[in-house]
Order: structure tokens, then sequence, then C-alpha cells
């Protein structure tokens, strides 16, 4: 799976950069701010366990290459450690514990296909993968939920620009960096962790003129 996401997206930036030669380049740069879901399911033969955090705050830098009705975009972004309080009893404690939940920081190496609706507004999707790091980290003792893990998933996405003038433009999408990725597999035990949301974006960019 990792193969394929990777190879799609490379296949998809190398075709922005090579295809519609009478299109004109653009480089751009653009800041992100987003509120995030991230939802953990771990199930097995010893216990089964779900939560979902949202409303999480995310700062994103977004580089990449216009051509035509394609491109490609890199992402690094970062997510607020988001913490939860379970009463005695969840799985099985005697007393209550508090657990950290943490993605990032990410990497997103995605594929883009746009169509410009007007001069001033457009749309776009979005296909690639996400590099990240997950982990659960208890705050004090009891309790066997204690996770690193670096995974990569399929993102996919989409949104809306508006565009005030030529070279700079405010955006709204939703996007998807992970479905169900397996994070942990042991005890018999397994691990599956989904994490995307909305974002706003600020977007600069750069005609080269080729």
């Amino acid at each position: 799976m990792k193969k394929i996401v990777f190879y799609m997206s490379m296949f998809s930036i190398f075709f922005s950069a090579t295809a519609l030669h009478a299109q004109e380049i653009k480089v751009y740069a653009a800041l992100e701010a987003g509120t995030y879901t991230v939802k953990y399911v771990e199930s097995g033969i010893s216990r089964g366990f779900s939560t979902v955090k949202s409303g999480i705050p995310a700062g994103i830098l977004r580089v990449g290459l216009d051509y035509g009705y394609f491109g490609g975009e890199l992402r690094f972004g970062l997510m607020k450690t988001s913490s939860s309080s379970y009463s005695a009893g969840t799985l099985g404690h005697a007393a209550p514990f508090t657990l950290d939940f943490r993605n990032g920081p990410f990497f997103s190496y995605l594929g883009k296909v746009q169509y410009p609706v007007t001069r001033s507004f457009n749309v776009y999707a979005l296909l690639g993968g996400t590099l990240s790091k997950f982990s659960i980290n208890p705050l004090g003792n009891g309790t066997h939920l204690d996770y690193n893990a670096v995974k990569t998933g399929l993102s996919y996405g989409f949104g809306v620009e508006y565009k005030p003038r030529p070279l700079f433009a405010v955006g709204l999408e939703w996007m998807q960096y992970w479905t169900n990725v397996e994070t942990s597999l042991s005890n018999g035990n397994r691990s599956n962790t989904t994490f995307g949301g909305f974002g706003l974006s600020f977007r600069r960019s750069f005609d080269l003129g080729l």
C-alpha cells in the first residue's frame, strides 16, 4: 500500500510538470490553520477501546506547483496534543486515568486536479499519502495504552479557493490524512487511527513565466 500511494503521488506530480506546455507554471507557498478530528479504535481478544477527539488545532506549511489543470503539493504539519480523562472502570482500571493523543509531525505528498470555475474561483481535489507519527501517552500508572508509531496512510480531500488577486488566494478545504491506519498490533489486539478535518489557508503564488 505504501508503494502504491507513493508511486501514484509521484506520477501525478511528474505529469503536472510535463503536460500542457501552453499553460503557465506557478509555484506557491501557503499557510493553513485547521481544526482536526482524531479517532482511535482498539479491538481484540483482551480488550476493546475507542475514543474520538474533535476540534484539535493544527498548523500546516504547504509548497507546490500548479500547471494548468494539474499540480503537486508537499505539506508539513503539526497538531496540538489532545488529552482525555477516563473514569474508574474503563478498561478494567480501578482508578481514573488520563491519556495524551498526538498525531504529528506529519508530512504529505499530494497530486492535485483543479478546475477554474471563474477567473477568481476554482475548485480542486487532492490524492496522495501522509507519513505521520502517532502516539498515546498515559499520565499516571495503571494503563497499558502507551504507543508510539510512524505510519503512512492514503490521503484525499477537496477544496475551494477565491483569488482576490491573480497571485493571492484564500482557500477552504476538507482533508482526510489517514483512514483506519493500523498503528499497533500486539497481544492479540489491533488498533487503527483516523485523522483529518477542515482548514483555512492563505496562498501566495509566483509566476515563473515558463
